[in-house]
């Protein structure tokens, strides 16, 4: 499972993106984390993506959750696509995926829509071409 995580400066604030932070973290915690279990990566994005844990870096819950909590907020636009391009080499098995043995699951986590649809229609249908899953996860602030 990989997690994209929104940066964008629509996010609103550093409170509000850690609010964000440990919503994907409790939400990991539900799983059984472990090189035979649930493997858990990271993708951040705004103007760029960058993928921050590899799955087969992601198989120990405080290892994952403290990477995540440790994210820092970027600012910038909402560039989904790009995101989509990271998770996609992401789920390579080079980088721990393992699309033979085990549902390849995507989530998605953002305030708003993406600077660039049209591109990140396409990333995201290239993306579920590899049987990966895609799931999105619209964050309210209050």
């Amino acid at each position: 499972m990989i997690f994209a995580i929104d940066q964008s400066t629509s996010i609103g604030s550093e409170k509000q993106f850690g609010v964000e932070l440990d919503f994907v973290n409790d939400l990991i915690k539900e799983f059984d984390i472990g090189a035979d279990a649930t493997r858990v990566g990271a993708v951040v994005f705004s103007d760029d993506s960058q993928r921050v844990l590899d799955l087969r870096d992601g198989i120990d819950l405080e290892y994952v959750t403290d990477k995540i909590h440790n994210i820092k907020w970027r600012t910038g636009n909402t560039y989904m696509n790009k995101a989509f391009r990271d998770m996609k080499e992401g789920f390579s098995p080079a980088k721990g995926g393992r699309p033979d043995l085990v549902p390849q699951v995507a989530v998605i986590v953002t305030d708003g829509d993406s600077t660039n649809p049209y591109e990140t229609e396409k990333e995201a249908n290239e993306l579920k071409a590899t049987n990966v899953k895609i799931f999105t996860i619209g964050k309210i602030q209050h």
